[in-house]
């Protein structure tokens, strides 16, 4: 089941890869400059050599997934940042030079790669003004038809590396930029920039909003602009503490009791603050543990914030609790980090009440072996895990949105998909954008389908693809899933698509996110 959130403006513009001192050098684009942006660079003075030495730090408050919060940001003339929103919930996220990170909602740290790496590093651009400094890698052009609104300019821009493109909004009469704006899996993303003051010889915005389809969802304005102190330990370092939010108990065994639904998908029963609530699915895909709406009511839990949960559907709305416990296996997970969902459409098609989703925060913390065939999961305490049950399988394991990641291939085309044991029913469903560039319903035998999940149903299209290879095993005339509508989180280019739990069946698959590795044993 594939469920995505929209963590903050932080995290949400992704795909975009900027260059230079933020990555291999290149010249400024070949095609002249829009006056607009000559007249915004004259406006704004923006110039690397007018940052202090040790950086500008800018300190503000503004709200961060519906909650009040308190924000620092953090650059400096070579394009390292780092930013860190603290409310309830304390998140984070930087860039170094060389690792871009994250500190999750969760309280996850990682170092990023694919689409989250790009993001993190593109949005130090988008914070700082940076992206108007001739070596970004940013190409500007006049859109045809229309340019303007009554009060605001328009022009196009695009970033070759990354292959992302939108809109850019300036003010004519300032030359101050208003406003960036792109897709981001069906929907509008908008960056609005405002309140701009001056600071060590340039213009920087200090109120930033995020707009999500029209609706501003997070806002920040900073208050205080000043050089940054002198550090003996570089701020936009990731500092990695080993997590002492879970709890092994090794006298207990690793298998988990579990029971397949009617659908295919594996489903286990942790105790929620020591209590027997029912059915979970173990799901790779959720990139949260989800706790039902029905779940929170009857354990009395407080909810708070607010946050999108990108499904295949769509978008909805959700709010955040974290129980005192979740107990797994042989995992006790401690304060853990849940959002609720409304899941009683869940109820009739699995044929049990589904209470909850395990997710991303056991996976995280744990090593995972599921058997999809052989309905068995098992956690291990990754510190002291038996590596001859990997019998040398290990290949790399990316990570993109909390979801696991791997390189596979079909009919000559070799990328990275999704791995989604929530999605049990499914062999490999290809993304809207991919099925289009690579024309793949062009000569192939098809019909009607369709493909659904958090945020409702989508129409698509099946058929049989030629071979699909993963984890060294191929498989012959395989029948998949081709999504044709550009919306949710089938409408996405990070990735090709999402492998489900039926093509996974040959083997034993063991995830360790934290080596970033995962084995395919087969039996």
């Amino acid at each position: 089941m594939k469920t995505t959130l929209l963590c903050s403006w932080f995290l949400a513009l992704a795909c975009l890869q900027p260059i230079l001192i933020w990555g291999q050098g290149t010249k400024e684009q070949a095609s002249p400059c829009p006056q607009l942006i000559q007249q915004a660079r004259q406006a704004t003075g923006i110039n690397l050599n007018k940052i202090p030495e040790e950086g500008i730090r800018l300190m503000g408050e503004g709200t961060y997934a519906g909650m009040p919060a308190a924000y620092v940001l953090q650059f400096n003339r070579q394009g390292h940042y780092m930013q860190k929103a603290q409310a309830r919930i304390t998140t984070g996220m930087g860039f170094d030079g060389t690792h871009a990170w994250v500190k999750d909602l969760g309280g996850e740290q990682r170092v990023q790669e694919l689409a989250d790496r790009r993001n993190t590093i593109f949005m130090g651009l988008i914070y700082t003004g940076l992206w108007l400094d001739p070596s970004s890698g940013m190409v500007f052009s006049e859109p045809k038809g229309p340019s303007s609104t009554q009060e605001l300019s328009v022009l196009n821009f695009e970033h070759p590396t990354s292959e992302q493109k939108g809109k850019l909004q300036i003010d004519p009469k300032t030359g101050l930029p208003a406003s960036i704006s792109l897709m981001r899996e069906g929907r509008e993303v908008t960056m609005r920039w405002s309140d701009y003051r001056e600071a060590f010889g340039m213009k920087l915005p200090v109120t930033l909003e995020l707009l999500s389809s029209g609706d501003v969802v997070e806002k920040v304005t900073f208050a205080k602009m000043e050089a940054a102190p002198a550090s003996p330990i570089s701020p936009y370092l990731l500092n990695v503490n080993k997590s002492d939010d879970v709890k092994f108990d090794n006298n207990i065994p690793a298998e988990l009791v579990v029971k397949r639904a009617k659908t295919g998908h594996l489903l286990v029963k942790p105790l929620v603050n020591g209590k027997d609530v029912g059915w979970f699915i173990f799901d790779s895909g959720a990139g949260a543990h989800v706790l039902a709406k029905g779940t929170v009511k009857e354990l009395g839990l407080e909810t708070f914030g607010d946050l999108p949960a990108i499904g295949i559907g769509g978008t909805v709305k959700t709010h955040f609790t974290k129980p005192s416990t979740i107990t797994l296996g042989r995992a006790d997970f401690q304060n853990p980090f849940c959002i609720e969902l409304d899941l009683a459409f869940l109820d009739g098609v699995m044929g049990d009440h589904i209470a909850g989703i395990v997710g991303y925060g056991a996976f995280h913390r744990c090593i995972v072996e599921v058997d999809m065939e052989k309905n068995s999961i098992a956690l291990f305490d990754p510190a002291n895990y038996d590596e001859t049950r990997a019998q040398g399988r290990w290949q790399k394991l990316y990570q993109t949105a909390r979801v696991a990641c791997v390189e596979a291939e079909f009919e000559g085309h070799k990328g990275i998909f999704k791995l989604d044991t929530g999605a049990a029913g499914s062999t490999v469903a290809i993304h809207a954008p991919i099925v289009e560039k690579l024309k793949l319903l062009e000569g192939r035998e098809i019909s009607d389908t369709v493909a659904g999940g958090v945020g409702g149903m989508l129409k698509a299209k099946k058929g049989k693809l030629k071979y699909f290879e993963l984890g060294g095993h191929r498989t012959e005339d395989i029948e998949a899933t081709f999504a044709t509508v550009k919306q949710g989180a089938f409408d996405s280019t990070e990735t090709l698509g999402n492998i489900g739990g039926d093509l996974v069946k040959p083997f034993r698959v063991i995830f360790d996110y934290q080596q970033k590795r995962i084995a395919f044993v087969k039996r």
